[in-house]
């Protein structure tokens, strides 16, 4: 999803992009990321029947996806800088990069990634809105109701902690050390994730419109509703986000507006 927005935003013409990702492509991943090619995955090196230290070396020389945004932005034309950050949003230069920004875009499964700007959006008064698409299926491998989400956050109306979109034990799991966990975390098996390049773009397409009306003073009141779209059944739908007044984040003590004053959750040196 993250790679549709830089596009998209470069093509319509905005200045700058901040873009923080520490992966890299790979085959499993080129089926959903717009702008990248097969050489960029090194897939030459990273056949399944090839030896492991030709597989580790093709996953060291694959492009990070950070570069694939760069190449996107300048191919659009319209003078867009990407400064990129192939790295974890918790690294220092990122989480500084992100706190300068006037709108963030959150297109991101990582529950550390969640946690960690949905501080930023409320510690710095940044508005935000997140992104995302869930292909429910059950034991049986039936597909259950598929559903693509865009979801405004800003600091009057609740924030993704309260809307209970964090999930504290996928974010101490992601803090797990051992990078086997942490990647298995991603997608909750330990499995590719599969191609849902359509109904990521349902997503981003309108979470991208909206920043657009909201740059460009053009938004209508459109109020904080968190949106799904449920393309099987064609149904609409808006939820009230949640904003909890002992929320730590949002709440009436929580770091609304506290800026520099609070320093981020950031790994030590």
């Amino acid at each position: 999803m993250g790679m549709l927005a830089v596009e998209w935003l470069s093509r319509l013409g905005v200045g700058e992009l901040v873009v923080v990702d520490p992966d890299r492509v790979e085959p499993t991943n080129l089926t959903r990321l717009p702008g990248a090619r097969s050489l960029d995955a090194m897939s030459i090196l990273t056949n399944a029947d090839f030896p492991e230290w030709m597989r580790t070396l093709g996953r060291k020389l694959s492009t990070h996806k950070v570069n694939v945004a760069k190449r996107i932005a300048r191919q659009a034309g319209q003078g867009t800088k990407v400064s990129a950050h192939a790295v974890d949003a918790r690294d220092q230069g990122a989480a500084e990069a992100l706190a300068s920004c006037d709108y963030i875009v959150l297109a991101a499964d990582s529950a550390v990634a969640r946690h960690l700007a949905n501080i930023i959006s409320h510690q710095y008064l940044i508005p935000m809105i997140q992104v995302g698409v869930k292909v429910p299926v059950d034991d049986a491998g039936k597909v259950g109701s598929v559903f693509a989400v865009w979801r405004p956050v800003t600091p009057d109306s609740g924030c993704l902690r309260c809307a209970e979109l964090i999930d504290r034990s996928k974010l101490a799991v992601e803090a797990d050390p051992n990078e086997q966990q942490r990647r298995a975390a991603d997608y909750g098996t330990g499995q590719p994730a599969p191609s849902v390049i359509s109904l990521n773009a349902i997503a981003v397409s309108h979470a991208i419109t909206r920043v657009l009306f909201a740059l460009t003073g053009l938004n209508e009141d459109l109020g904080p509703s968190h949106v799904r779209v449920y393309p099987r059944q064609q149904v609409q739908r808006a939820v009230s986000p949640r904003k909890d007044p002992a929320c730590p984040v949002c709440g009436d003590r929580g770091l609304i507006a506290l800026g520099d004053l609070v320093p981020l959750p950031l790994p030590r040196p």
